[in-house]
Parts: structure tokens; C-alpha cells; sequence
């Protein structure tokens, strides 16, 4: 958990209780099992499952929010390109 902490970045010491046990949350669990089995399974980077696991439990990063931005432009562009060619097709059958 430690390095988990320390090179993930995912959890911190402060959530410590009294008697030095650390409370999860339904979702953080289930983002550090998640990560944890991608972990196994492809040997992927703490660093790497950072994001994933910031993703899962809530928390957008500026990656996270700009990977939004760039697939709302897309979106976007796709919707336009598909209502001119609707458009064309009503032309051409006229």
C-alpha cells in the first residue's frame, strides 16, 4: 500500500485511523481491485494505474478533463459531418 501511496499516488496517509487502520470507501475499493488485477494481469506502472484509479473513484484529473474536451469536439464534428451528408442524400433523392 505503501508504494501504492507513494508512486500511484492513489491513497494517502491522513485517512489513518486512531488505532493506525485506513478507511476505504465502496468506491475506492473497488478502484484499487480494479487497478490491482490490470496491475497482475499486464504489468502496468503505478504510475500508469494512477489515472485509471483518480478516474474510477471520482476524482477528474487535468488529463482526465481534456481527453473529455477533445472527444466532445469530435462528437461534435462527427454530428455535423452526419447531418450534411443527410442533407445531401435529401438533395440527391429530389
Amino acid at each position: 500500500m505503501h508504494d501504492w501511496e507513494n508512486r500511484a499516488e492513489v491513497l494517502n496517509s491522513e485517512r489513518a485511523t486512531d488505532d493506525g487502520w485506513g478507511k476505504f470507501t465502496f468506491e475506492e475499493v473497488l478502484g484499487l481491485g480494479i487497478c490491482a488485477a490490470l496491475r497482475r494481469q499486464f504489468s502496468l506502472s503505478l504510475e500508469r494505474l494512477g489515472e485509471l484509479y483518480r478516474w474510477l473513484v471520482g476524482v477528474d484529473t487535468d488529463e482526465i478533463q481534456r481527453v473529455r474536451g477533445e472527444v466532445g469536439k469530435l462528437s461534435e464534428s462527427v454530428e455535423k459531418e452526419a447531418l450534411k451528408l443527410t442533407a445531401l442524400g435529401r438533395d440527391a433523392a429530389v
